[in-house]
């Protein structure tokens, strides 16, 4: 949904596709788009995802990424931290 979002906030429409070719579509519609502005598109849809990351993206890269690629609340983040940190027991 988000590249559909991008798609129609610059060429103000989004033209028909179905699940198999929306990102084939989507991809090239895009790649139409001038870095500068599509950086800014992009950035206002991560904004749009309404979350805040509570991983320190200095320290924490991987799982600051992995945290907004899954939508992850505060507790889910705190959850996933600790279980990472406990110790596999075979």
């Amino acid at each position: 949904s988000e590249y559909k979002n991008i798609v129609k906030q610059y060429h103000k429409e989004i033209p028909e596709m179905n699940s198999f070719n929306q990102f084939k579509i989507c991809s090239s519609l895009i790649s139409q788009i001038p870095s500068k502005i599509l950086n800014e598109l992009f950035i206002n849809q991560l904004k749009n995802r309404g979350m805040k990351n509570y991983f320190s993206t200095k320290i924490y890269a991987p799982f600051h990424q992995l945290s907004l690629a899954l939508q992850l609340g505060k507790k889910e983040q705190e959850i996933l931290f600790q279980n990472l940190k406990t110790p596999i027991n075979l």
